[in-house]
């Protein structure tokens, strides 16, 4: 089935909560078809801006244009009628509801028989290899299963913008093979494709334009492969010292780069990432003996999330512990746990 894709103007964006910034006049333009990609380090505003095109959040100043119609005081509703779709980091579905009812809730923005939205559910739910579970429960879908769903929902809508908000965290490498297909065969169709995402694979196989952000402001914007050859794209994310580390030491100047695409690889490894904490052995500052902080089994939610599961820390009195994980597994949701 093609769509036609609709553009995206994005002009000089802002949305401030107070004093914070958390979108400083952010403008892009994303022709009808594309497949664009938004990357960031954490607190960059990537989410913020999909808030935005989603019609979740409300800009403090600038202007939306999809498909040429003003859309900047128009509310999430109206978008998904209009043909924007979009999935969210935490998936979100009915969970008293089945697989296949939360695709019929999303139908709801949509016209047309009975017949023929049914029959495009039965098409979804294969295409995200869900039919086997049309009739379960959501409350029973493990995470990957809800992210999928996620997709599903959105695909339901029959959008002709799909705003894919970091669908690949806590993913696996076998996992992602079958999302980039999946983003690939929905830009087939001819449908516009924005992804925010920290996988970078995904960005580099499936995005044929990719921008930069950075507190909240445009860093660049390009092809993948020349913002991701970027030395000050590297510095963002693994910081300046590391960059004068490897001049240092006579490496060349990509190596920022080759270290963040290395990173990566192992990020969507075969390990699974999820609620994956790593506890770096550290050595006795000599401050005394004995376990300073102590974590049995903890477990933690953010709503139907499982953030943390039986997580359990030892820290001795004057050690260093550092606790390692890809975006998604965990780490801030420990921090607060302890406080």
């Amino acid at each position: 089935m093609m769509t036609a894709g609709a553009s995206l103007e994005i002009d000089g964006i802002g949305v401030r909560y107070g004093g914070l910034v958390a979108l400083d006049a952010v403008s892009l333009r994303v022709a009808p078809g594309a497949v664009f990609g938004v990357i960031g380090p954490n607190g960059a505003g990537k989410s913020t801006l999909v808030g935005v095109l989603g019609g979740a959040l409300r800009p403090s100043s600038g202007r939306l244009r999809f498909d040429g119609l003003d859309i900047t005081r128009t509310g999430a509703a109206d978008r998904a009628r209009l043909g924007i779709g979009r999935t969210y980091q935490i998936p979100r579905p009915f969970l008293d509801l089945t697989v296949e009812e939360n695709l019929e809730v999303a139908q709801l923005a949509c016209r047309g028989p009975r017949r023929i939205r049914r029959d495009r559910r039965g098409e979804i739910l294969r295409r995200c290899a869900l039919a086997e579970f049309a009739r379960a429960p959501a409350r029973s879908l493990p995470l990957l299963r809800r992210k999928r769903l996620e997709f599903a929902r959105a695909l339901a809508l029959d959008p002709r913008l799909l705003l894919l908000d970091e669908i690949g965290a806590g993913l696996v490498d076998a996992e992602i093979d079958a999302l980039v297909a999946l983003i690939r065969s929905v830009a087939a169709e001819g449908r516009t494709v924005v992804i925010v995402e920290h996988v970078l694979r995904i960005v580099r196989e499936c995005c044929t334009g990719l921008a930069v952000l950075n507190f909240g402001a445009k860093l660049c914007e390009g092809t993948p492969a020349e913002v991701l050859s970027s030395d000050g794209v590297a510095a963002i994310y693994l910081g300046t010292a590391h960059v004068r580390g490897e001049a240092a030491a006579g490496g060349a100047e990509r190596a920022p780069l080759e270290a963040q695409r290395s990173v990566s690889a192992r990020v969507t490894g075969s390990r699974p990432p999820v609620s994956t904490l790593v506890a770096a052995e550290s050595r006795s500052s000599g401050a005394g003996d004995g376990n300073w902080l102590s974590l049995e089994r903890v477990s933690a939610y953010h709503g139907q999330l499982a953030a943390l599961r039986d997580v359990s820390l030892r820290v001795g009195r004057g050690e260093v512990v550092a606790v390692l994980g890809p975006n998604g597994a965990g780490k801030t949701s420990l921090a607060a746990a302890v406080c």
